[in-house]
């Protein structure tokens, strides 16, 4: 196992193209990503074709959003898997798993740049929700930005959302602001009415960040852990988190 002094904390983009290109047969691609919450560029999927679809099958992790300034961390994005719609390793026919990093280091290696720097003071999970049950409009959690938003989208009067039932609901579409859905764009919601997964309507790259203002993240202490797969059309978010399932990839 590698050591958190070997793992790159700026491992922050991955070119999706490439990926394709190396693995053919695969439909699915099943891709971790340790967030940090003080990078205001986001982890970022590199050339997202149009058509395309990501979706997030798992969001972990708490942080806080109102501590001292901290040196930027910027997170780290593996591939873990290339499978077929069958669920079917591309790479070995089922033989093994593409690649298969160490997590727990790299989990490591996150909790050591954040150290000693407590988790307190505004802290909001995965969802956006407070320690008091609260889901927050314009801080903490995720948003996904698909390519239709040409780069990131911070936390303004013009996209957070929209202050009328989304603190009990959660961050479900109909809270979305005119701008968020222009965007093609979601913050990840496992609630009814909440969405887990956009297909890309324009080829570029997508990105996910944590969700604050643009000039907030430097006070921002903790990391989310993300999981998402990204099929290729005509493979539904769903039959993707099946095939991934399937191969148990993520719990090697």
């Amino acid at each position: 196992m590698a050591s958190s002094s070997d793992i790159d904390l700026n491992d922050n983009i991955i070119d999706l193209s490439r990926l394709w290109e190396q693995y053919p047969k695969a439909d699915v691609l099943a891709i971790w990503m340790g967030l940090s919450t003080n990078n205001d560029k986001g982890i970022i999927l590199d050339n997202m074709e149009a058509g395309y679809t990501l979706r997030v099958i798992y969001g972990g992790g708490s942080a806080a959003f109102s501590k001292t300034n901290l040196s930027w961390v910027g997170g780290v994005v593996k591939i873990v898997g290339a499978v077929t719609k069958a669920g079917i390793d591309a790479a070995t026919d089922g033989e093994g798993i593409i690649v298969n990093p160490s997590i727990d280091a790299i989990s490591d290696g996150l909790n050591s740049a954040f150290s000693g720097a407590s988790i307190e003071g505004k802290v909001r999970n995965f969802w956006g929700q407070s320690d008091g049950g609260k889901y927050e409009i314009d801080e903490g959690g995720v948003i996904v930005c698909m390519p239709s938003a040409y780069g990131t989208i911070y936390s303004n009067d013009d996209t957070h959302l929209k202050d009328d039932g989304v603190h009990e609901d959660g961050r479900i579409q109909k809270y979305y602001k005119p701008a968020i859905v222009d965007a093609n764009s979601f913050f990840p919601c496992n609630r009814p009415g909440g969405l887990m997964e956009r297909t890309a309507k324009r080829s570029g790259a997508a990105c996910i960040l944590a969700w604050d203002k643009e000039s907030a993240f430097g006070d921002n202490v903790g990391w989310y852990e993300i999981k998402v797969v990204v099929s290729r059309p005509g493979v539904t978010g769903e039959e993707a988190e099946n095939a991934v399932s399937n191969t148990h990839i993520f719990n090697n």
